[in-house]
């Protein structure tokens, strides 16, 4: 409730919480930001923010404008995105790194490797190459 007493520092806790996912979004690239539900101004403030010098006083105020328009906005499907986000990109980590691991057996193990391969169903064997992870 907005009628409900916060102390200071209930509020400067929330403040910092609001900063902190501000950083957050800094720290995402555009593909990824295109992805979270911001306002426009929030998009604008972001976009500035990552054009000013991070050394610079300029940026510590953008990021603190930023927390405040936070603080406007339902952070709770922005939090959602950044997760889904953060999730994709295990995902796309994982379909990585099982395809080195085939392609490093292919190189090891040579023509064994291979022959296991072509024992794999066929449809299974096109679609990770083109997707790896499909399943």
């Amino acid at each position: 409730d907005s009628d409900e007493f916060k102390s200071k520092t209930q509020i400067k806790q929330e403040a910092d919480v609001l900063k902190k996912l501000g950083l957050k979004l800094l720290d995402m690239s555009p593909a990824d930001l295109k992805q979270v539900p911001l306002g426009n101004e929030l998009a604008d403030a972001l976009i500035l923010a990552k054009k000013i010098n991070r050394k610079k006083d300029g940026y510590r105020r953008q990021v603190q404008f930023i927390g405040k328009l936070l603080r406007n906005c339902d952070v709770e499907p922005i939090q959602q995105a950044i997760i889904t986000v953060q999730n994709q990109h295990q995902i796309a980590n994982a379909r990585f790194h099982k395809l080195e691991q085939l392609r490093d057996d292919l190189i090891s193990q040579g023509d064994e490797a291979i022959q296991q391969l072509l024992h794999l169903d066929d449809l299974w064997v096109r679609q990770e190459v083109k997707h790896p992870g499909w399943q």
